[in-house]
């Protein structure tokens, strides 16, 4: 199992109870976008792949505000993001986006809107299509270009 396996394996087992901090995703609003990705199989390959697919373009994900959350029925955890959040156990009382009862992608934007939903594996390339056609992230850009 690599790197990635072992990580997510690590996150997704741990126990709900084990570390826990007051945590609310409203905290993001405004700050970060969110790709909430659900299964309704605990031990999930299907997550697996997706964060495999994602975590070759990690600078991309970090350039467009991304947090990668990971959500079964046992619980939801940080993927990729600063060590504050690393093992961070996200409530079940947490509104997270989940729409049905198995695998699915949900891209959250800055205003706390879902703005794009799939029930299929993502590429990297269609979620930073989605992202970049955003009006947000086209500002983002231009100041980006003009600073």
């Amino acid at each position: 199992m690599g790197r990635i396996g072992i990580c997510i394996s690590i996150l997704m087992f741990t126990a709900a109870s084990s570390y826990e901090q007051a945590f609310s995703l409203e905290q993001f609003i405004w700050k970060n976008r969110l790709v909430v990705i659900y299964d309704d199989v605990v031990d999930t390959k299907s997550i697996q792949q997706q964060v495999a697919i994602l975590s070759n373009q990690e600078s991309e994900l970090t350039n467009r505000k991304l947090i990668i959350i990971a959500s079964t029925p046992d619980g939801a955890y940080f993927l990729f993001k600063d060590e504050e959040f690393q093992s961070t156990v996200i409530p079940h009382s947490e509104h997270l986006y989940i729409n049905g009862t198995e695998f699915n992608f949900n891209l959250v934007g800055l205003d706390g809107g879902v703005k794009y939903r799939s029930q299929t594996m993502v590429s990297t390339e269609d979620l930073f299509n989605v992202i970049d056609g955003m009006p947000m992230r086209r500002s983002e850009l231009k100041g980006t270009k003009n600073g």
